[in-house]
């Protein structure tokens, strides 16, 4: 048989097919020992319909993602579970047909039902057409589809991770442990003064005088200790693949990335408590030690978020960016009597984004409105004269709802700013204190588990006593100074 290169995939099979069905074409292929009436022969150039008419391909679509050890996180939903098949199903067991299909929008198995009613012997739902023996038109064939013998397999050593978000919180508390991990309550001491004051006579006098005595007063702040918990699991299963080598070259990587992921997640949560606080136990957030100020209502710079600004200022964003800024900074250290020796700034991403991509003035300076601020504020020398560093830090956490972002914490279409300080003198002579405290008992503790079950679960533990904040002035939060709504 003559092929032709030119011709179309399609073309070349019709031309197959019909060199096939002549004298020519059947002694040809007897000579190569082909029976045509013994022998089926199955030409496959891109994807085929199998029997349902959904079309195959020796590779599933779902292949290129689909879970190799499948756990309840890929579990969909539950597909044709209605009232009428549940029915059918109690009255005629042996009928009852359950199965997964992959769902390509949502990347997870859903479950289909269906079961025949007893007295027409026919199914009651829609899923028969998908359900043969228990499993749906996709399912029975995850393994089969991608079955190649593994001499024709090759693997990239290196897997690619579902990228994750990240939390910088910790860089706006110290950790202080106190001296019982497992403590139920956490307390902070603190000392305050008053009482007695100086009084004045006259030159000479030795005469005696009633006073008050100076009094230091002893206080405390004291929080309730929370537990989180975080649970994985790691069958008999995944250790034997693993012990007899019978994975993937990267089967090592995934058990490691679990407990890795379960340990992100508890920090995760953390770092959300000490961000917005939790109002059911009373655990204060940095957002909640005082009122939010809507940006522009604090008596300095103008209403204008960001966003506004860059979409209108098209000469001097910067400025105007810096100076509104600026202006906050000045306020913060008004309040903290120019004690701070660093002043630290959380901003939203797309907001520290803007802040790094303004030009100070389009017309006579390129320099960024964020570098400005770093490098040229002098405001605030204090007691020993020197004027505090400023930083600048992006948290994601801190994002608003809006623009194509999703933050399951702040669900508005406005961002926040956070201007804090870590660290401020008190007392006489004035000593550095810690000033935003997270109280954290035990930071990671693994409970013991229990050998020989078919999937032991491990259970991580960490506990948290929310924040410690007594000046509550080195804390300031703004909403809506990145972005206020989408177009402003």
């Amino acid at each position: 048989m003559q092929i032709n290169a030119d011709k179309s995939m399609q073309d070349f099979a019709e031309s197959f097919k019909a060199f096939a069905g002549t004298k020519e074409g059947s002694n040809e292929f007897a000579k190569n020992g082909f029976n045509f009436i013994s022998d089926k022969i199955e030409f496959n150039m891109g994807p085929s319909t199998d029997r349902h008419g959904h079309e195959v391909f020796e590779i599933a679509d779902h292949a290129p993602h689909f879970p190799m050890a499948v756990d309840k996180m890929f579990i969909g939903q539950e597909v044709n579970k209605t009232q009428q098949v549940m029915d059918a199903a109690r009255r005629n067991p042996e009928s009852m047909l359950m199965g997964y299909k992959w769902n390509q929008k949502t990347g997870k198995l859903d479950i289909y039902y269906d079961a025949k009613d007893k007295s027409s012997g026919k199914y009651v739902g829609d899923s028969a057409i998908l359900i043969t023996d228990g499993k749906v038109f996709d399912a029975p064939n995850l393994i089969n589809s991608q079955l190649y013998a593994p001499a024709s397999m090759g693997w990239i050593s290196k897997p690619f991770y579902q990228i994750l978000s990240y939390s910088r919180a910790m860089q706006a508390v110290s950790v202080e442990t106190g001296n019982n991990p497992f403590a139920s309550v956490l307390n902070l001491a603190l000392i305050s003064f008053g009482g007695g004051f100086a009084t004045m006579s006259g030159a000479g006098a030795f005469n005696n005088v009633d006073t008050f005595d100076v009094e230091a007063r002893s206080d405390m702040m004291a929080n309730t200790v929370l537990n989180f918990e975080a649970t994985y699991r790691l069958t008999v299963e995944e250790r034997a693949r693993q012990e007899y080598g019978d994975v993937a070259p990267f089967g090592g990587q995934v058990l490691s990335a679990k407990i890795k992921y379960c340990s992100w997640s508890m920090d995760m949560f953390r770092d959300v408590l000490i961000w917005y606080g939790n109002p059911s136990t009373n655990t204060l957030g940095i957002l909640t030690a005082n009122p939010v100020i809507a940006w522009g209502s604090g008596g300095f710079g103008t209403k204008n978020s960001l966003n506004q600004i860059s979409r209108n200022n098209v000469t001097n964003s910067g400025a105007e960016a810096y100076n509104n800024l600026g202006l906050a900074v000045v306020d913060f250290l008004n309040k903290n009597l120019n004690k701070v020796k660093t002043v630290k700034i959380f901003l939203a991403p797309p907001a520290y984004n803007l802040l790094g991509q303004m030009p100070y003035s389009s017309t006579f300076s390129a320099e960024a409105a964020l570098q400005a601020l770093v490098n040229n504020f002098l405001a605030g020398a204090g007691p020993d004269d020197t004027t505090p560093k400023i930083e600048l830090i992006p948290e994601p956490l801190l994002s608003a709802t809006v623009n194509g972002i999703t933050n399951i914490w702040n669900p508005n279409t406005f961002d926040y700013m956070v201007i804090l300080a870590n660290e401020i003198p008190g007392g006489i002579p004035d000593e550095m204190q810690k000033t935003i405290i997270a109280g954290i008992p035990l930071q990671k503790y693994m409970f013991p588990t229990v050998p020989g079950t078919y999937q032991t679960q491990y259970k991580m533990l960490s506990r948290y006593a929310g924040l410690y904040i007594p000046a509550t002035m080195v804390v300031a939060c703004y909403s809506g100074f990145g972005i206020l709504t989408s177009t402003t």
